[in-house]
């Protein structure tokens, strides 16, 4: 897809993801900040705060270093991987290189690896050290997401369907890692019905995220929810799954309604006026809004 406002050649776009800086040091952390996708840390914080406040638990140190684990080391383990597994074709996707995400020249796929490694092994030894073990089972579930989906032989990416669903069911992983931080056992779990409601409003917003690049993965051959189903069907697709949210969320307050009410209201939205920008811009509109369950838990509880 090509879009109007976007006029930036690849080379431009590469270089102009690179931030300019003082040192070296100063320029790797901004680059790997840009690459952790930061777009996303409300939302992704919101999750985590959401589970925090289902497990009625008070807040400690590890709600703390947890919190830092999704809104910046996580990004690099999952977006890092799949920056270097996308390499070339994100050199032709002009939505990459900004702050939906970073073109990767090969020159720095070294120093990701190596970022990966560090994010994923330490919060990992930290969790096992500390003997979290709900915690450190839904990092693990991070590790194995960030590589399933990306990397060959498996590549969930490209396997339609189960592109969207591994990603709602690393965002539940999210959700656990709020809710197990203070734990050391799996003595207490969440609500069924709450972590299929995760995954299922995730897997929705994912779908329609593919749509943003049906071209790009036509060219470099992914076989996304997207380029399966074509426009029309993925959308109803990702209705079905956001009007599911009316019986798994049940009871919840009203902002929870409101939500899922606006998810479907978009989606017949589009159906009835599909544009590239109103895709784009709506889909976001669904990621933004999300912070908004969580913040009525604060206020009025599920």
């Amino acid at each position: 897809m090509v879009y109007a406002h976007d006029s930036k050649s690849c080379s431009e776009r590469i270089e102009g993801s690179i931030p300019s800086s003082p040192t070296i040091k100063m320029k790797k952390l901004i680059r790997l900040i840009t690459i952790s996708r930061p777009i996303f840390c409300l939302t992704i914080s919101s999750i985590y705060f959401g589970g925090w406040l289902i497990s009625n638990t008070g807040w400690s140190t590890y709600n703390w270093l947890y919190l830092f684990f999704c809104l910046f080391p996580m990004g690099i383990i999952v977006f890092g991987v799949n920056d270097i597994s996308d390499i070339d074709s994100d050199s032709l996707n002009v939505r990459k290189g900004d702050v939906e995400g970073a073109v990767l020249k090969r020159s720095e796929t070294d120093f990701v690896k190596a970022s990966v490694w560090i994010a994923a092994t330490t919060f990992l030894v930290f969790s096992l050290i500390a003997r979290r073990w709900p915690a450190a089972a839904a990092v693990v579930g991070v590790i194995v997401f960030a590589v399933t989906y990306s990397l060959k032989p498996i590549r969930l990416k490209s396997v339609p369907m189960a592109d969207s669903i591994s990603n709602g069911l690393w965002v539940l992983f999210v959700f656990l890692l709020g809710y197990y931080a203070n734990d050391q056992s799996f003595a207490s779990s969440p609500p069924w019905n709450l972590m299929l409601l995760v995954v299922l409003t995730v897997a929705a917003i994912h779908s329609l995220t593919t749509l943003f690049d049906l071209d790009v993965d036509l060219r470099a051959g992914d076989k996304t929810i997207g380029t399966t189903l074509g426009l029309r069907r993925t959308i109803t697709f990702a209705l079905v799954l956001f009007a599911s949210g009316f019986i798994f969320a049940r009871p919840a307050n009203i902002f929870v309604y409101a939500y899922y009410s606006t998810c479907c209201a978009i989606c017949i939205y589009l159906l009835m006026r599909p544009s590239e920008k109103s895709i784009h811009n709506l889909t976001f509109a669904t990621i933004i809004l999300a912070p908004m369950v969580a913040g009525s838990l604060v206020i009025y509880g599920f």
